[in-house]
This record gives structure tokens, C-alpha cells and sequence, in this order.
């Protein structure tokens, strides 16, 4: 399955932008405004639900999900000097969530 965005992430933000259009950007997430993350307890799952604080989820799909949601909590433990929650919702579908 391919991505619809591209996902990067700096050591201020996480970025969201369209693969059509290497130059459009979706949305800018700063990590300071991340409440959480959820994740499937399931090693297969390749999904993660961004939380951010007072705005829309960010649901994303990914064969490097658990590289990612290290690399995330690692930035969030950095800069904001506590760590980042991590859910693992029982429902089937983070989809759902």
C-alpha cells in the first residue's frame, strides 16, 4: 500500500505533504502541541493516530511505524522534557479511533 502523503519529521515538527506535489505541505504539526499516540498492540499493524492538542487526529499509515513512534517520543522527550503518551486502543481499527 503507498502513502498518499509523505510524512518528515525535524526536530521541531512533524509534516505532512502530498506525494503528488513534492512542494505542497498538508499540515504542520509542531511537537510541542502532540497529546499522545496510538498504535495497534499488534506487531503487523503499520498504523499510528497522531492526538494533538485542541485539533483534528492525524491518522497515518506506514511500514516503519515502530521507527517512527520511537523517533517521535525521543523529539517529545527532548523538548518538552516528559514523555509522550503511547495508547493501544482495543478497538479493530484505529481508523475507528
Amino acid at each position: 500500500m503507498k502513502n498518499k502523503y509523505k510524512f518528515l519529521i525535524t526536530n521541531e515538527q512533524l509534516i505532512f505533504g502530498d506525494s503528488e506535489n513534492k512542494k505542497a505541505i498538508r499540515r504542520k504539526i509542531p511537537i510541542e502541541i502532540l497529546s499522545g499516540i496510538s498504535k495497534k498492540n499488534k506487531k503487523s499493524s503499520r498504523s499510528l493516530v497522531f492526538h494533538i492538542y485542541q485539533q483534528a487526529d492525524e491518522f497515518f499509515r506506514t511500514e516503519d511505524r515502530d521507527d517512527i513512534l520511537d523517533l517521535v517520543k525521543r523529539l517529545y522527550a527532548y523538548r518538552m522534557k516528559k514523555n509522550l503518551l503511547i495508547f493501544e486502543p482495543a478497538e479493530k481499527s484505529l481508523g475507528d479511533y
